[in-house]
């Protein structure tokens, strides 16, 4: 790791072991949530029966969304992954973002959904929904889709329409696949929601990183979002030689800056890789 890139970030502290020993039994899945919860100060929770999310109550409109709860070991084994993701961020970052609370479940899905998504920001509870068993072939996926829904939550606080006209303005007309969100609380119907396997499918498209990000404005901005902190060296080769990407990457710090004005000088330097 000779080469500092410019977005690798700052570890800031790791779960504890949470792996069996001969001398010590793994830590209980409560003890891992208090842990979370303390060093974050958001709530974190493992679902321990079904329940669902509703649709938005002003903004973009969303299909109703249903989880159940996964068991005491799936929990135990995505306390690390999500803890590896979560600790990248300082403090003041996950405070400015408004985000409340966690939810940790399974099988989260609804009508529209082309299949099981990985996670679901609800901008009425301020909660990011995740389920612990998609991408579980790759804690790196597991990773990313905290990342995602993690920047939907501080765009959301930007503005809760998820609007960017800067954005669109990089892109130019008719870069987007799916139907634009009307405006907040006109009625229409639920967008259907289409997600990439574990860290997408990569597009070659100039200006986006993956297919999904081609689907609308704020899913463009979190997929970017989410390949800054889990495929540093990559968004910087794309970069090179794509002028839309790179004015896009300047948007997004930007935006971070001034969600977070104390965010550390070298959040996007350091030779620490994910």
């Amino acid at each position: 790791m000779g080469r500092t890139g410019r977005f690798a970030v700052v570890i800031l502290a790791g779960l504890g072991s949470v792996v069996a020993s001969e001398s010590r039994e793994p830590e209980p899945v409560a003890g891992q949530l208090r842990s979370l919860s303390k060093r974050h100060g958001i709530g974190v929770e493992a679902a321990t029966g079904p329940g669902l999310i509703p649709s938005p109550k002003a903004g973009p409109p969303g299909p109703v969304l249903t989880w159940s709860a996964a068991g005491e070991e799936e929990y135990r084994a995505y306390a690390p992954i999500f803890a590896g993701a979560l600790d990248k961020y300082p403090p003041g970052l996950i405070r400015a973002s408004g985000l409340r609370k966690v939810v940790w479940c399974a099988d989260l899905a609804g009508p529209g959904v082309a299949r099981r998504t990985s996670g679901v920001y609800s901008p009425d509870e301020g909660t990011i929904y995740l389920d612990v068993r998609v991408g579980k072939t790759t804690a790196g996926g597991r990773r990313y889709a905290v990342h995602h829904e993690i920047f939907h939550a501080i765009d959301h606080r930007r503005d809760r329409t998820f609007g960017d006209a800067a954005w669109e303005a990089i892109n130019g007309p008719r870069a987007y696949f799916a139907r634009r969100h009307p405006e907040p609380d006109a009625p229409g119907p639920a967008l259907p929601i289409v997600e990439p396997p574990d860290l997408g499918v990569l597009e070659t498209r100039a200006g986006f990183m993956t297919t999904y990000a081609r689907s609308e404005v704020r899913e463009d901005k979190a997929e970017l979002f989410a390949c800054m902190m889990a495929l540093p060296l990559f968004v910087e080769s794309r970069m090179a030689d794509d002028t839309r990407l790179a004015a896009k990457v300047r948007r997004i710090e930007a935006l971070l800056q001034a969600q977070c004005p104390g965010l550390p000088a070298d959040f996007w330097a350091s030779p620490i890789r994910r």
